[in-house]
């Protein structure tokens, strides 16, 4: 693959993914951000059932990212202690370098 003509302008806007990482390489992140988000939702959502919210009040309130700190001032240690494993998994799944090729 030789010099690629850059323009310097929105044409290279499109060019940037490609020429900064392949396609294997977004696909794994996004996989390793994709899992750890789940695991995120999912040790989130338990805390907030351990704090004695529905997971359709969580959902009304918090939406997509729900975040236990908002509600920390009632929320009893065990809760902490799943949403605190939950961001954990989340920060390792992403930072995971073994699976980026």
């Amino acid at each position: 693959m030789g010099p690629m003509k850059l323009y310097f302008d929105i044409r290279d806007i499109f060019r940037a993914p490609r020429l900064a990482l392949s396609g294997k390489k977004i696909m794994i992140m996004l996989r390793g951000t994709l899992i750890g988000y789940a695991a995120y939702w999912i040790c989130t959502a338990i805390s907030f059932t351990l704090c004695g919210y529905t997971l359709s009040d969580m959902w009304a309130d918090y939406g997509l990212y729900p975040c236990l700190f908002t509600v920390v001032e009632n929320a009893p240690w065990y809760a902490c202690a799943v949403f605190d494993l939950g961001v954990l998994l989340l920060i390792i799944s992403i930072l995971d370098r073994k699976s980026v090729v």
